[in-house]
């Protein structure tokens, strides 16, 4: 479907459901096969991740740039989910995915890059200063608050990521 052509809300709708945000569903499918139970569920993890050589890579270098206390290098993805622990890995494995497919198509205008690597940054920064506010709830209320703040703008970031220049 040419972006140009495009008039009602649900030729809007067609073109963004059929555009790169799918792997971010399929990725979120999979990450939620995973139970949040460390020991069971780590290995089958780290061995999902290393069929996706981005996710890999970008697992690894979160997991050495939080390194404060030891001089390790962490050099696999099981020892980075170790270090990093399950709900960190999922949250890093989702937010990988979002951002690899908003920025995914090859028509980008400049000011629409621009304008979606602003919207992600607010949305990131929106996460993380709802999970400071609710320092005393458990891990899984603080990811939930996480992802609602951050995910809150997703339709906007997947309308300019598939609209491109015509957006």
């Amino acid at each position: 479907m040419n972006n140009r052509g495009l008039r009602t809300t649900e030729q809007w709708i067609d073109l963004i459901a059929n555009s790169e945000l799918p792997a971010i569903t399929s990725t979120a499918k999979m990450l939620d096969k995973f139970s949040n139970d460390d020991k069971s569920s780590l290995p089958k993890l780290s061995e999902a991740i290393l069929h996706d050589q981005g996710l890999s890579t970008c697992l690894l270098k979160v997991a050495n740039n939080t390194q404060h206390f030891s001089i390790n290098k962490v050099t696999t993805v099981s020892r980075a989910t170790v270090v990093l622990g399950i709900q960190t890995v999922k949250n890093i494995c989702l937010t990988a995915k979002l951002v690899s497919s908003l920025l995914a198509t090859k028509t980008l205008d400049i000011n629409v890059y621009e304008k979606l690597t602003q919207l992600m940054a607010n949305s990131f920064y929106a996460g993380m200063l709802a999970k400071r506010m609710v320092p005393n709830y458990s891990e899984d209320v603080q990811e939930e608050v996480y992802l609602a703040a951050m995910l809150y703008r997703i339709g906007e970031s997947a309308f300019w990521s598939a609209g491109g220049d015509v957006a």
